[in-house]
């Protein structure tokens, strides 16, 4: 809304809502500030067993970043939880929890590496009242089971696109029960590359990426289409020059024929991680996307699609560890695609693919094979 130049600036605080603005103002607005407030944490249900005293570390904390399990003949003994407080240091939390035990080798959280705790499995024993095993995972690694075995009454805590900042439950002598405090996950806006001109679009974040169209020739990539899941329903947002797809009324603007790749997700167990690509510089300075190539988190990768070869290419990755790509943004003209960027969001660990396998694109009838 407004003009695109002069010097650009962001009203942001991580973990923070915008509850009002202020600035100055005569006769147009010379300036422009936000008022912010914690984003309320949701509380779940403890789980577990029903015995025990109740404990509670509370949510006033960015994160966890270490964690300590205990475990007896019984089961978890006790348990302690190290939390990162909201000026960025790290506070050893209570021990929760005080039969004799074994020590177990803690599990450890980078949060410096934007590692969140997302979810944590478990189980108990509902004669005992105790829970016997604890498993737990973030956007990067799961770690191994903590306790005894997978015996007894299975529960887990976690909430999508949520992250962990806190716990509270129940304990005696042993560990009895757990719930957990969550927060939405923070969001990034990875720059978009390429040419800092054309029409501005921004598909912002939905819920998921379902399918990904692209159409290009031996040049560039001349229109990018997108699918997103929102509320059980298929999105689509399309990028750049018009395709002839039996819609009436739709013409082909430029280079005619185009190759169709398309790159379908398994969502919501599959999530796009990666896109490596190029732009390429012309001498009339016009600068345009040449190629795009997709990995998802599955392991699959695609072929490139587009133009590897030219002088003044300029390649680029859109990626941040641990995190999906769930939306995009860039510019493009009536002819072709002159930027992408993208929102990226921690994510759940996948399981683990058997083999890394080829991520091949389905071509359109004016296609050609995609190997």
């Amino acid at each position: 809304m407004g003009y695109e130049r002069g010097d650009k600036f962001t009203l942001a605080v991580d973990g923070n809502k915008i509850i009002g603005f202020y600035g100055n103002a005569v006769t147009n607005l010379n300036s422009l500030g936000a008022y912010f407030t914690w984003i309320t944490p949701t509380k779940t249900e403890a789980k577990g067993g029903k015995r025990g005293k109740e404990w509670d570390d509370g949510a006033n904390h960015e994160g966890v970043t270490k964690i300590h399990v205990k475990y007896g003949s019984k089961g978890i003994a006790n348990i302690q939880f190290d939390y990162v407080n909201k000026g960025g240091h790290v506070e050893e939390g209570l021990v929760h929890g005080s039969g004799k035990s074994v020590n177990l080798e803690p599990f450890e959280i980078n949060h410096l590496d934007k590692e969140y705790l997302l979810s944590v499995e478990g189980y108990y024993n509902e004669t005992s009242s105790v829970i016997q095993a604890l498993q737990f995972k973030t956007n990067m690694k799961t770690s191994e089971l903590m306790g005894m075995d997978k015996s007894g009454t299975k529960f887990s805590l976690g909430c999508n696109g949520e992250k962990i900042v806190g716990f509270h439950g129940f304990a005696d002598e042993n560990l009895n029960s757990l719930g957990a405090y969550f927060i939405t996950l923070p969001l990034t806006k990875l720059e978009a590359k390429g040419a800092p001109r054309g029409s501005l679009w921004d598909d912002g974040v939905l819920q998921g990426v379902k399918a990904i169209y692209v159409f290009y020739d031996d040049d560039v990539i001349r229109c990018i289409r997108f699918e997103y899941n929102y509320e059980g329903k298929v999105e689509t947002r399309q990028h750049g020059a018009k395709y002839v797809d039996g819609k009436e009324g739709e013409r082909l603007i430029c280079r005619n024929p185009f190759l169709v790749a398309v790159i379908l997700l398994d969502y919501p167990n599959e999530f796009i991680t990666s896109i490596e690509g190029s732009y390429i510089k012309f001498p009339d300075n016009d600068t345009w996307i040449a190629s795009l190539a997709f990995k998802t988190s599955k392991g699959r990768t695609s072929p490139t699609f587009g133009s590897v070869l030219g002088k003044n290419r300029v390649e680029f990755v859109l990626e941040s560890k641990g995190c999906a790509l769930v939306g995009f943004h860039g510019r493009s003209t009536f002819c072709a695609l002159q930027s992408l960027g993208a929102y990226s969001r921690p994510m759940p660990p996948p399981p683990p693919p058997p083999d890394a396998e080829k991520l091949e694109g389905q071509c359109g009838d004016e296609g050609a094979s995609l190997s």
